[in-house]
């Protein structure tokens, strides 16, 4: 009841945590609690959910920013019912068209205020591409490196396929290497696997077919399926 009132006072913390409920929804028990609880009880609505955390990110709240952008670009599409599309349309979804334009423009409010995932996410949009932004390598390479810096795991990843494959910066196997490295140590199943690979084929860092095994087997832990298979194949 608290958020509600917040919300409606304008506070944008309170928008944006009633869009939190919205997006995720809120049911208690039955019986006697649900009735106690009625007035908190609140159905999932992406709808609603939008609506609360624009009015937040409209105040400069970075999460509310990042939350805007992610429902716009993907709405319940992403959040259940298949791929993220990526031809020119809008479709609705509970109430929510998909607009790329509106997803880059909060994912670029959120990234500009330090929000690693909106740095990812814009990152990620310069990256593949779509009809409200150019593929750009160079961008998608300095978003991808700032979300890094951020300690965002999967932007780390990121930054090192850009250094392997030449995207947006020089090919830099040695860098590539110290950034799976890097990700590994955080604990990053694919870039354990990586890391292993590296070390098996000399790309990046000495050649050493210890090391890959040890790597390798850390990746399988993790569970890592391809490094499990690699295990029992002959170096």
């Amino acid at each position: 009841m608290w958020y509600r009132k917040a919300a409606k006072a304008g506070l944008k913390l309170g928008s944006a945590w009633l869009g939190y409920f919205y997006s995720h929804g809120i049911n208690h028990s039955s019986g006697k609690q649900k009735q106690q609880n009625r007035w908190n009880n609140i159905e999932k609505n992406y709808a609603k959910a939008l609506k609360w955390y624009e009015r937040a990110a409209k105040q400069r709240l970075d999460v509310a920013e990042y939350m805007t952008g992610f429902l716009y670009a993907h709405g319940e599409e992403r959040l259940g019912r298949g791929p993220l599309m990526r031809q020119k349309q809008v479709i609705e979804l509970s109430g929510i068209p998909l607009d790329y334009e509106k997803a880059a423009y909060w994912y670029k409010k959120a990234a500009e205020q330090g929000f690693a995932l909106g740095m990812r996410w814009l990152g990620y949009f310069y990256y593949r591409g779509n009809y409200a932004v150019e593929r750009n390598y160079k961008l998608a390479f300095e978003w991808y490196q700032k979300a890094a810096d951020n300690k965002d795991i999967i932007s780390i990843f990121s930054v090192e396929t850009c250094y392997e494959d030449g995207l947006g910066t020089d090919k830099d196997f040695v860098l590539a290497f110290h950034r799976y490295m890097q990700a590994a140590r955080a604990g990053d199943k694919l870039s354990t696997r990586y890391v292993g690979l590296c070390y098996e084929n000399g790309i990046g860092a000495l050649r050493s077919e210890r090391l890959a095994k040890e790597w390798y087997t850390k990746a399988a832990n993790l569970g890592d399926a391809w490094a499990k298979f690699k295990l029992i194949l002959p170096f």
